[in-house]
């Protein structure tokens, strides 16, 4: 796909991201991480708007065209995927008729969305990987002369967004195993090679660890003696 098609739909995205946020920058107690996504905006969608005039005034080879294009798609999914949840926020708080004045109230529904998919995806994660890969657009030799001013502010914006406080805590993305249920009958025997625990209903042996399990034996010998 031609590289400033590519800008113009991601300028596209930014500016839906502006949208959305006019509906829920309202919310008390928003998280300064959403703040912080917010406050950039402009300038990503400044830098983003230079790099497409700059493409449109100085035809670029097609191996310029093949160097920036992972950048450019790069920067495209990140920003959809802020998006998508900033989104699915924007609609949680539509389906409570209006009623979400407070974080409290969104904060498990944005958990749910976020913490599954890992830490990565949390708003201010998404918004940094994509300014990187933007300062990484910028310093192309296509656009450094015309971008120059923008790098300094990109990576202060980088730097702010490392150190503002977490949408969600790193803790609440660390597990400690999973539960696997199993449920055995007439006797049979259940156990679990991986981490985790299990439950054996009816009856039947179990067994339980918290880490990895290595039977150094034939187990049939073990159940023949049952």
């Amino acid at each position: 796909m031609d590289p400033l098609s590519i800008i113009a739909g991601i300028i596209a995205i930014v500016d839906s991201i502006l949208s959305t946020y006019s509906a829920i920058r309202e919310i008390k107690g928003l998280p300064k991480a959403f703040e912080e996504v917010e406050r950039n905006l402009p300038l990503v969608k400044e830098t983003l708007e230079i790099a497409q005039r700059q493409l449109y005034y100085n035809t670029p080879s097609d191996a310029e065209k093949r160097a920036i294009e992972p950048v450019i798609k790069a920067c495209e999914s990140k920003l959809d995927e802020l998006n998508k949840i900033l989104t699915k926020i924007q609609k949680q708080k539509k389906e409570d008729n209006g009623e979400t004045k407070d974080w409290s109230s969104l904060a498990k529904f944005y958990h749910k969305v976020v913490v599954p998919m890992g830490k990565a995806h949390r708003v201010e994660a998404l918004m940094s990987a994509m300014m990187n890969s933007l300062k990484a657009l910028a310093i192309h030799q296509m656009f450094k002369a015309a971008t120059q001013p923008q790098i300094g502010r990109l990576e202060e914006a980088i730097k702010a967004l490392s150190q503002v406080e977490p949408s969600i805590p790193d803790s609440d993305f660390e597990t400690n195993g999973s539960t696997v249920n199993q449920t055995n009958n007439d006797r049979a025997n259940g156990f679990l090679c991986t981490e985790g625990i299990m439950h054996n209903i009816v009856g039947g042996n179990v067994w339980k660890a918290d880490q990895n399990m290595n039977f150094g034996m034939d187990m049939s010998k073990v159940f023949s003696q049952q």
